[in-house]
């Protein structure tokens, strides 16, 4: 299996504390949602947990660590990434594709 890792920095007017979470939700190439059971999205780490892709904890970048396996759909895989404050603001969207072949 080939891990990989997406990271995003994250920045908020009111510090790194006001970052509530930070998501991503994922499509795959026939449009359909990817999610685990019960949710809508993903959510990513900014603990410095390397299991889960991150390095350092508290910085404000955040991680998530994936792979395909051999059963998932070919295609182009888009990737929708959000971040959330504690007053429930959202920031813009991120949106990021990959191939797999």
């Amino acid at each position: 299996t080939d891990w990989f890792i997406f990271t995003i920095k994250v920045d908020d007017p009111n510090g790194l504390v006001d970052i509530q979470e930070m998501y991503f939700k994922l499509y795959r190439p026939d449009g359909t949602l990817s999610a685990p059971a019960g949710q809508t999205y993903r959510l990513m780490v900014d603990d410095g947990n390397a299991n889960f892709g991150d390095a350092i904890a508290g910085d404000g970048t955040y991680s998530y660590r994936s792979y395909f396996d051999l059963t998932a759909q070919t295609g182009v895989w888009r990737y929708e990434f959000q971040a959330k404050d504690r007053n429930g603001n959202l920031s813009n969207v991120i949106t990021h594709n990959m191939t797999v072949n």
